[in-house]
C-alpha cells in the first residue's frame, strides 16, 4: 500500500539544505530510501470532514528519495512513525514543487527513484 505524508512546512537548515517538515498520516511509517512519486492537494472541506480517500487535486509527478530523517533532536533516524512530525531530506526531482499543505505519496509497490 502507498505511504502518504502531509507537508506542515518547508524549511532551510543551517547548511542551506531544504528540509520538508512533514508527518506520515495513513498509518504507515516512512523509511530511508522510500520514493515519493506524486504530490497533490485535497480540498480543505474534505480534510475537515474526515473524508476517506478524498479527491486529489493538482497532482504533480515527482521523484524524491528519502535520504535523511530528522526528528529534531540532532540525531538522524532510519524511519518516521505514523503521526510523528519530522524533517525529511530528499534527493531527486521535484523538490521545488513541494510546499506547505501538500500531500506526498509513494507508489502502491516499491520502486526505485
Amino acid at each position: 500500500s502507498s505511504i502518504e505524508i502531509f507537508v506542515r512546512d518547508v524549511a532551510i537548515d543551517s547548511l542551506g539544505r531544504k528540509v520538508i517538515v512533514a508527518v506520515p498520516n495513513n498509518f504507515l511509517d516512512v523509511s530511508l530510501n522510500d520514493c515519493f512519486v506524486s504530490c497533490y492537494e485535497v480540498h480543505r472541506n474534505d480534510v475537515i470532514n474526515g473524508i476517506k480517500n478524498p479527491k486529489r487535486l493538482n497532482i504533480k509527478k515527482i521523484s524524491l528519495k528519502v535520504e535523511k530523517i530528522d526528528p529534531g533532536r540532532g540525531n538522524f533516524v532510519s524511519h518516521a512513525k505514523h503521526g510523528q512530525t519530522v524533517g525529511f531530506y530528499f534527493s531527486g526531482e521535484g523538490i521545488d514543487d513541494i510546499k506547505k499543505g501538500l500531500f506526498l505519496r509513494t507508489e502502491e509497490t516499491t520502486i526505485l527513484c
